[in-house]
């Protein structure tokens, strides 16, 4: 019986390795003692030359056959069972060995005499795996030990196929041995584009694990492909369109600041006229009544020249009726100077407080327009003018008409 055992923590390689028979009615058994002991046989049957596989051709059965290991080994042995040899006169001696999978290729040589040892006497090639299998445990990448084997920071663990173990790898996009601390350093893949496709027409720039391939601004395309396609984005407008647009968008551009200007003005002269009408509006109210815009042109039927009494140097007089159906006169000035405005309210003021029986009574004003409006009691008899110039039915003395005319 042969034996060969690994020291930990090698194990045979159960993909890449099988157990080999060679010979003439060769009858052998690997044997594995283990915890859950492994025996498999194989038999290898010819009976001359002429009854083999032949030259190169796979280990069927004839003249040499072959088999799996099992995982988890790294301790086999070989057992020979005696078995009538019927082909004595050239094949003398068999063979029995654990060898890399698909080194060998059966030739009717290595069944006669020492041929088959003498070409391998210094050893047939096996493949054995290697793995961390004393030093923690290994799950979802996570290292289960606090004295983990895989030291750099870059690095992760992932469990073998073969037995009880784990490797460890350097993250994507570094490289060198995790086993050490700061083994895994950086790659930069802008130095290597045969293995990081990135077009020669690209910007790459390395970073920490990374990298990125960008084409230039004005440009599209696919950058991480070796020489993409990179492609000009073209031009919506032409040079000339381009300078006309700019100049109706300038253009544009100062009317709507001309105009938010002008809006500006005009709300500040409304909030002086709104802070000059509550100055007023407080001076007026304690002596007369106030009357709204809305209010005097309701009542004239927005001043509507039908109801005009009469027209002077300083503006026209109209004829009104209240929601209380109280007849009124509304004089409308002309034109007040602005520095005489003040002076102009404190004359009405100065006439509300008048009240005499031969004198038209003020009843109130309209300070919400620039002059302010006058709105007097209604007097149905007509003007001195009427009365002096256009009246037929009753006669009037020279001495009346003297005294009207200075009153």
């Amino acid at each position: 019986m042969g034996i060969m055992g690994l020291p930990w923590p090698f194990l045979f390689s159960y993909e890449q390795n099988k157990f080999l028979a060679i010979g003439c009615s060769t009858l052998a058994f690997i044997v594995s003692y283990r915890n859950d002991s492994y025996f498999s046989g194989r038999v290898s049957i010819c009976f001359s030359p002429n009854s083999t596989t032949g030259d190169g051709g796979s280990c069927n059965g004839m003249g040499c056959c072959q088999a799996a290991i099992p995982s988890d080994l790294y301790f086999y042995a070989v057992d020979w069972h005696d078995n009538p040899n019927y082909a004595g006169g050239f094949n003398l001696c068999s063979y029995a060995v654990l060898v890399e999978d698909d080194w060998y290729k059966f030739q009717d040589q290595d069944l006669q005499g020492l041929n088959f040892y003498k070409r391998n006497k210094n050893g047939v090639p096996v493949v054995l795996n290697w793995a961390i299998r004393d030093n923690g445990t290994c799950q979802d990448g996570l290292m289960k030990s606090h004295n983990t084997a895989c030291r750099s920071n870059h690095s992760f663990c992932y469990s073998t196929s073969n037995g009880m173990g784990y490797l460890c790898q350097c993250r994507q996009g570094y490289e060198g041995n995790p086993y050490l601390t700061g083994g895994c350093i950086d790659i930069d893949e802008c130095k290597s584009l045969d293995k990081y496709p990135c077009s020669s027409n690209a910007i790459c720039i390395n970073s920490d694990g990374n990298f990125t391939c960008s084409f230039p601004k004005g440009t599209y395309g696919n950058p991480y492909v070796n020489d993409g396609n990179c492609i000009k984005i073209s031009e919506k407008f032409s040079y000339r369109g381009r300078v006309v647009l700019a100049s109706i968008l300038g253009v544009a551009t100062i009317l709507i600041l001309v105009i938010l200007a002008v809006m500006y003005v005009q709300r500040k002269k409304r909030m002086e006229e709104k802070e000059e009408y509550q100055k007023y509006y407080q001076m007026m109210n304690d002596h007369l009544r106030v009357f709204s815009r809305k209010q005097l042109e309701n009542a004239t039927n927005s001043f509507n020249e039908t109801n005009v009494l009469g027209a002077g140097g300083q503006g026209k007089v109209y004829k009104g009726l209240l929601e209380n159906n109280q007849v009124i006169a509304i004089k409308k000035v002309r034109a007040v100077e602005e520095t005489q405005r003040e002076e102009f309210l404190n004359e009405i003021i100065l006439l509300s407080q008048i009240n005499h029986k031969n004198i038209v009574r003020l009843l109130g004003c309209c300070l919400e327009v620039n002059i302010p409006m006058l709105v007097y009691e209604f007097v149905p008899n007509g003007t001195v003018y009427h009365l002096l110039h256009r009246n037929k039915t009753i006669p009037i003395s020279l001495g009346t008409r003297i005294c009207w005319k200075y009153i």
